[in-house]
């Protein structure tokens, strides 16, 4: 298998604008202030547009790569890395990653930032060998457990929201919450106490080892 063709694709849609205000905290041990969006139109578009990029690396047996790439910021693509990345790895077997990354790094090595490119490309030729092998990428790197634990932030203007949340998240199926409150620490502690001491109640087979993570 060879490489046939890397190109880009640059999706773009209208640019969003969500007004915002910014409201201060009282009571507070330091200045806090938190944004407020929903004041003034709730949604607005300007001139501007937004834009998403993809990545397309193409192979001589019909199997194409993708992966969304970074858009903004200085590891951007460009359409010169496009056709800099293209003529690195024309010909070149996508199945030989490591050899592939090995070329590419010591070839940048002396343009001084990071080609916008790296993991992106990457990606495509590890969507390249799932296609290949007609398996999903995690089968061909490897799994260590059946599923992952997920956390759920928790957010309340009180104490009786705040666990209400709690309890939303549990009944969810979320093993663990994280907090997103404000108040000083100590009457942080208040209401995360509320919320372990509630916890069970609200779910009789709940395990003991639900944890709480603090923001």
């Amino acid at each position: 298998m060879k490489i046939t063709n890397v190109s880009l694709s640059v999706l773009e849609s209208d640019q969003a604008v969500r007004d915002f205000e910014l409201i201060k905290l009282h009571g507070q041990e330091r200045e806090r202030w938190l944004h407020s969006s929903g004041v003034g139109p709730q949604r607005s578009t300007d001139s501007s547009r937004q834009h998403e990029f993809v990545l397309h690396v193409d192979t001589d047996e019909g199997i194409t790569g993708h992966c969304t790439a970074i858009s903004e910021g200085v590891a951007s693509l460009t359409k010169r890395d496009v056709e800099q990345l293209r003529g690195l790895v024309l010909g070149e077997n996508p199945l030989h990653r490591e050899h592939l990354y090995q070329k590419l790094h010591q070839g940048t090595r002396w343009v001084y930032r990071v080609a916008g490119w790296a993991g992106a490309f990457d990606n495509c030729l590890w969507d390249i060998a799932g296609k290949a092998a007609d398996m999903p990428v995690w089968a061909l790197m490897g799994r260590v457990r059946e599923s992952t634990p997920a956390y759920l932030n928790i957010r309340g203007a009180t104490i009786e929201e705040a666990v209400e949340d709690a309890q939303a998240a549990v009944s969810q199926g979320f093993v663990s919450t994280k907090d997103h409150f404000y108040p000083p620490h100590r009457e942080n502690i208040l209401w995360l106490t509320a919320i372990r001491t509630r916890w069970p109640v609200h779910r009789p087979n709940a395990r003991p080892g639900r944890n709480i993570y603090l923001r």
